[in-house]
């Protein structure tokens, strides 16, 4: 469609530069959000193992190592756990992103006359929960046809 000087991967497109740029962006990111996501975790379960104080040095890293380890071990033992976080993933991206700010407006907006704004807020509340019921009913419709397909043999 593009001619034989287009390259399969659409980041080998790009100049030299901004190609390398892109790739070491898409390299550097599951382990941020990894990083990221397991930070609260991990800082609860320092704070546990110290007796309510965080702990420091070698027994933090420790302590953080074998979080990150059962994590793991967790995602590549349960059955299903991808489709369970996607699911999730799915409802906190929409809730976070969209419904939440609505909700905090209309909050600030308490007792104010009805304006275009508010109703705005209001549409974005109903069509973001609207949308999450839709997202929860196609990745549960996913996971029941890539099960009977034998599709839920994906971690093992």
């Amino acid at each position: 469609m593009y001619g034989t000087a287009a390259a399969d991967v659409v980041i080998f497109n790009l100049p030299a530069v901004l190609a390398t740029v892109c790739s070491c962006l898409v390299l550097v990111t599951p382990p941020a959000k990894f990083a990221l996501t397991m930070e609260p975790v991990a800082a609860a379960a320092t704070n546990a193992a110290g007796g309510g104080k965080p702990l420091t040095g070698f027994p933090r890293a420790a302590v953080r190592t074998l979080v990150a380890l059962a994590i793991l071990v967790a995602a590549r033992s349960l059955p299903f756990l991808a489709y369970v976080m996607a699911l999730v993933g799915s409802f906190m991206t929409i809730s976070v992103s969209v419904t939440f700010p609505a909700f905090c407006h209309l909050t600030l907006c308490k007792g104010q006359p009805k304006s275009q704004v508010r109703a705005s807020a209001e549409l974005r509340i109903v069509a973001s929960l609207w949308w999450q019921a839709l997202q929860g009913r196609a990745a549960l419709l996913n996971h029941t046809r890539q099960r009977g397909q034998g599709g839920h043999m994906l971690l093992s």
